[in-house]
């Protein structure tokens, strides 16, 4: 059961990379046709590829971290016995799950304070990116618990 939601996870959120890398390079895309063929690129792209670019990097967070792809210390644990080495690497999930739980929190705190406040450029709620944040610690959070639970 726990084996299938994180799985189920770790899919949405794959998909959420993809979606936002698409969004990202056509964004981008029509800066550069905007640049190059009309009088002046629209306004809102410059906007929504940094909008994209934040929830690609919130998406991908997690999976990442899952699969070993972020940078690791391994000096220490290699001197380590098999079992302490076990010990070290829950020690360092349960901070990881603690510290991103609680920022993730945090970050719902300006959620809220985002919906007062409207994008420049695109004309959407500031909650929309702010969310970007909470969604990258929640998401690192619960992958990481469901990976710890599941053993």
């Amino acid at each position: 059961m726990i084996r299938q939601i994180h799985k189920n996870l770790r899919r949405l959120m794959k998909y959420g990379v993809l979606l936002s890398t698409i969004g990202l390079l056509v964004s981008v895309l029509i800066q550069i046709y905007g640049r190059f063929f009309l009088a002046a690129s629209p306004p809102w792209t410059e906007e929504a590829s940094r909008l994209f670019f934040i929830y690609t990097v919130a998406f991908a967070a997690a999976p990442a971290l899952g699969e070993g792809y972020f940078i690791a210390l391994d000096l220490l644990p290699k001197g380590m016995p098999d079992l302490w080495r076990q010990r070290l690497g829950r020690c360092v999930q349960l901070t990881i799950i603690g510290l991103c739980a609680v920022l993730a929190v945090y970050a719902w705190g300006f959620v809220r304070l985002g919906f007062a406040e409207q994008s420049p450029g695109m004309g959407f709620r500031m909650a929309i990116a702010f969310f970007s944040v909470c969604l990258l610690f929640a998401s690192v959070s619960v992958l990481e618990l469901l990976r710890l639970v599941r053993g």
